[in-house]
């Protein structure tokens, strides 16, 4: 059983008083896969890829897509697969 998880952190506000000098990040959205044992639901494997900073939309979708594709070789690897390559 998979379960594909997505976390994109909102980042530090500005009422958090971030200095960037002392070490404070905003965090990059993060692609998590959970592979269950079917019968017992337990954790087999977590695999997880970051998606790239961007600063335009045309950028941040495609990092997403290379996240995601990323995360599929991985997968393909994990499961003794031929990887695909990313068109």
């Amino acid at each position: 059983m998979l379960e594909l998880q997505l976390t994109a952190p909102s980042g530090p506000s500005w009422d958090d008083n971030v200095n960037k000098v002392n070490g404070a990040v905003e965090p990059w959205p993060l692609f998590r896969l959970v592979i269950y044992d079917r019968k017992s639901h337990y954790v087999l494997w977590t695999l997880t890829q970051a998606v790239g900073a961007a600063n335009t939309q045309k950028t941040h979708d495609r990092n997403f897509d290379a996240a995601i594709f990323v995360l599929m070789e991985k997968f393909q690897q994990l499961a003794g697969k031929p990887v695909t390559p990313f068109r």
